[in-house]
């Protein structure tokens, strides 16, 4: 039996979990059985590189799978399926249901009792549901649009408690992060201030290629 030790690659891959995954379970006609499959879903063009070079690693590395990962360019997705038993029972063992994630997307205490886990978790969370865009300001008369090379750093979730965790995590880290605020189903905090959107940066050690690049042309423009 595969020993899985929590570590912070592990929490890294169920922050992505938390935003881009779901566990499923579907009957086979062709095997006349049911079916356990872990699938994370990316958008094609800005996930791809992040899927191929760090989170299947991941997978591979800790969990012994490679899985398989089908681009769809008709809706612009990348889908990276995953049978194991090994992954799924863990999954499940630390608080994850199959289905809807809306009764268990929290942070499992595993990891948010831990500083060094918990910073791992929030980076696989941004990883697959955070952003990072220009600051702008309300368009007024003979003034720009956007505020040059200011950036802001945001999270966006429907779990309230979710982006509860996330917001103590970072501020238990010092970090200054708005208050939650809500946009239709969505809960939001942001960083503004540009002191810690640098230091999110560095010491969250952002490693997704479409983040770090959105970054690096905003703070260089």
């Amino acid at each position: 039996m595969l020993i899985i030790i929590m570590n912070e690659n592990v929490a890294e891959m169920i922050g992505l979990f938390l935003g881009d995954g779901c566990l499923s379970r579907y009957f086979s006609k062709y095997n006349k059985k049911w079916i356990s499959v872990l699938l994370f879903t990316g958008n094609l063009q800005n996930d791809k590189e992040y899927y191929e070079s760090i989170l299947r690693p991941i997978i591979l590395k800790f969990f012994k799978t490679k899985g398989y990962m089908r681009y769809r360019v008709d809706d612009n997705t990348i889908r990276y399926f995953i049978f194991n038993k090994n992954l799924i029972n863990y999954l499940i063992e630390i608080g994850f249901r199959f289905g809807s994630k809306t009764n268990s997307c929290r942070i499992p205490d595993s990891i948010f009792n831990d500083k060094r886990l918990r910073i791992a978790c929030v980076r696989g969370i941004f990883n697959a549901d955070g952003t990072v865009y220009r600051r702008y300001r309300k368009k007024y008369k003979n003034q720009p649009r956007f505020y040059g090379n200011y950036a802001v750093i945001q999270f966006k979730m429907k779990s309230k408690v979710l982006i509860e965790q996330i917001r103590y995590i970072l501020q238990n880290d010092d970090f200054v992060v708005n208050k939650i605020s809500k946009v239709e189903n969505y809960f939001l905090i942001r960083i503004t201030n540009q002191k810690y959107v640098n230091r999110f940066f560095k010491e969250i050690a952002i490693n997704h290629p479409y983040h770090l690049t959105r970054y690096a042309d905003i703070k260089n423009s």
